[in-house]
């Protein structure tokens, strides 16, 4: 597998860990990783039900965060359009869906994600870097390490990017 398909192979990794660890401590008022979602697009959306409740909950989080940081920044749920459609193929081609997970085995995985580096903690919007740094695996470990202390300390954050 290539540099290029590992990241966002980590990268659709963190989306959905931290979108059900967002909708478990209450981020925004979902139920689609952690409640019926999935099962109520079943019923409007049988064939393509699984795809659509993930593509839901990526808007969801995308707005959420365009609201927190400043007009025309990047962030882990608004990234490039090219990567966004790689991330968009991946899920597709790997039938990405909602783990049964709880918030602790959540957090372990988004914690493993981040190689346990160390960062400055920051509540609210944070810089971590530029877009064009994307690439580099640091930046994304530091994105999965902001989730982490987040959820772990119980407020919120959204780092982006320039």
């Amino acid at each position: 597998m290539s540099d290029i398909n590992l990241r966002i192979e980590k990268l659709v990794q963190i989306r959905m860990v931290v979108f059900h660890l967002g909708e478990i401590d209450g981020w925004w008022p979902t139920q689609i990783a952690t409640g019926q979602g999935v099962e109520f697009l079943t019923y409007s959306l049988p064939k393509t039900a699984r795809l659509a409740s993930v593509q839901l909950a990526m808007e969801i989080a995308r707005k959420n965060h365009d609201n927190q940081v400043n007009f025309g920044q990047y962030h882990l749920f608004r990234l490039k359009p090219t990567d966004e459609e790689k991330i968009f193929d991946h899920i597709k081609a790997h039938q990405i869906g909602f783990l049964n997970k709880d918030k602790s085995q959540l957090i372990n995985e988004l914690n493993n994600l981040s190689f346990n580096i160390s960062i400055e903690t920051s509540i609210g919007a944070v810089q971590v870097g530029t877009i064009d740094e994307l690439e580099d695996e640091a930046i994304v470990q530091s994105l999965a390490r902001h989730y982490v202390e987040a959820f772990k300390s119980d407020y919120k954050t959204y780092p982006y990017l320039n």
